[in-house]
C-alpha cells in the first residue's frame, strides 16, 4: 500500500495537482504512518469522531496547491 500511495503522490506532482516542491516519498511515509495509527486506534475502540479528528489533523500537513 505504501508504494501505491507514493506512486500516486508522485503522479500528482507530475500532473501539477500538488506543488513541485512536494517530496512524494516523504509525504507517503507520513500518511502511511497516520493510516496505521488510525487503524490501531480503531482496534482499541476509539470513536469515529476521534478517528476523524486524527484524519483532520493529518490533513493540515497536506500541501496547498499553488
Amino acid at each position: 500500500m505504501g508504494r501505491r500511495i507514493r506512486e500516486r503522490l508522485k503522479r500528482a506532482v507530475d500532473e501539477r495537482e500538488l506543488p513541485s516542491s512536494v517530496d512524494a516519498a516523504r509525504l507517503a511515509r507520513f500518511f502511511f504512518a497516520v493510516f496505521g495509527g488510525i487503524l490501531l486506534r480503531s482496534l482499541d475502540g476509539y470513536s469515529r469522531a476521534d478517528l476523524e479528528a486524527v484524519a483532520r489533523d493529518a490533513m493540515l500537513a497536506w500541501p496547498a496547491k499553488r
